[in-house]
């Protein structure tokens, strides 16, 4: 993490149909957040971010940059639990 911090690589916003994100996640194999984007409203739009190869679904934005990240410390991985009844 602290390596990709310091590289200072931007984040990039992207607003997309419900129809496309469905499709990009879904050949991801990222299943949770196909079921996510099901989960927002349809009023609502749909933005993902990029840095580098990654691709994730997000509301944002927090940061512009990596170097604006501070500490790090990761409390739970909150994925387990998603839609558990």
């Amino acid at each position: 993490m602290k390596k990709l911090i310091a590289q200072n690589n931007e984040f990039s916003r992207e607003v997309m149909s419900r129809k496309d994100a469905l499709e990009l996640f879904k050949k991801m194999g990222e299943d949770l957040k196909v079921l996510r984007i099901e989960d927002i409203p349809a009023d609502q739009e749909i933005s993902i971010f990029r840095h580098g190869d990654f691709i994730d679904l997000c509301r944002g934005p927090h940061v512009q940059n990596t170097k604006q990240i501070g500490a790090i410390k990761i409390l739970e991985a909150s994925a387990s639990y998603f839609k558990r009844r």
